[in-house]
């Protein structure tokens, strides 16, 4: 009877075992493989004349270790009742090294809808640099 009573347990907790393995590596894994990306937006100055939509000034920080590339500046234009009209992106195809800060200046976003009265420029996507070049 105890022969039978340990062995179920010694079975259970070997299955718990490898339950408890197998979330562990869930949640560290992603992690390990693919690392966290710190990468700041610390200033945007927009300009709307003539009816177009510039980014004079956007400073990026990249916190993390990794290089990056391609950092693509999104803007939305909204009108009074803050509804989006138009998103508006561009790729600057430049690296932005591990640990630096890289000032763009004057990213041409388009023109400007008529009723837009307000304007959000953020970084939208930028891209991992693997590899040697």
């Amino acid at each position: 009877m105890f022969r039978n009573f340990f062995k179920s347990f010694w079975s259970r907790a070997l299955k718990l075992s490898y339950c408890a393995i197998f979330l562990i590596a869930a949640f560290v894994v992603p992690h390990v493989i693919w690392p966290k990306m710190d990468v700041k937006t610390n200033t945007v100055n927009t300009d709307a004349a003539g009816g177009q939509l510039t980014v004079i000034y956007i400073e990026l920080e990249n916190s993390s270790y990794l290089n990056l590339k391609d950092p693509d500046i999104a803007c939305e234009m909204k009108g009074s009742s803050g509804t989006t009209i138009k998103k508006a992106s561009k790729t600057i195809y430049e690296a932005l090294p591990a640990g630096t800060k890289r000032i763009f200046t004057m990213v041409e976003m388009g023109t400007i809808p008529e009723q837009a009265t307000r304007f959000t420029c953020y970084l939208g996507s930028i891209s991992v640099e693997w590899g040697v070049t």
